[in-house]
């Protein structure tokens, strides 16, 4: 019974082990893919980048990673949450605006934005950004999938992202 009750701890432990580690250092592996990736989203609608990365300063790099261990933070409260009865469906919503936030804020860096302009920005289309949400989700926790997906869900983020400015240059 004791080995029981010890597996029934290690096996959440040992997921929220992987999924703080996993957005700790797998965001800041993931940094020069992700600019490559909206650099040629770019590319491919107006044959020039109109937002250029940031560089990979040390500045850069140590505000991703306390932003992963943010993110982490966060997502640890809501592995947490999971376990109280009613709390699956606020989860899945914060889980789904968070990852949506997550693929959009490299762009929102772009642009120079500050971090309350961030906010403001992604607040102001809630709506649209939860559905991204929901689709990233969709692509993302699709086991084994989920890491040939990262890509596209960047890619679908980028699009997004851009959306009006892809509407206004389709209409002249």
């Amino acid at each position: 019974m004791v080995w029981l009750s010890g597996i029934s701890l290690a096996i959440p432990l040992a997921i929220a082990t992987f999924f703080i580690s996993w957005l700790a250092v797998g965001n800041l592996a993931l940094l020069p893919v992700e600019d490559f990736i909206i650099d040629q989203v770019q590319l491919s609608l107006w044959q020039q980048i109109r937002l250029p990365a940031r560089s990979l300063s040390t500045k850069r790099v140590i505000g991703e990673a306390v932003y992963g261990l943010l993110l982490a933070f966060i997502g640890l409260i809501i592995f947490i949450t999971e376990f109280i009865p009613g709390a699956v469906l606020v989860d899945f919503v914060l889980t789904a605006l968070l990852l949506s936030y997550n693929f959009l804020s490299t762009l929102y860096a772009r642009r120079h934005l500050s971090k309350r302009e961030r906010g403001m920005s992604f607040v102001k289309d809630l709506l649209a950004n939860f559905l991204l949400g929901l689709i990233l989700t969709a692509l993302l926790f699709i086991p084994l999938l989920n890491v040939f997906l990262l890509g596209y869900a960047q890619v679908l983020a980028t699009l997004f992202y851009f959306r009006e400015e892809i509407a206004n240059t389709t209409h002249t």
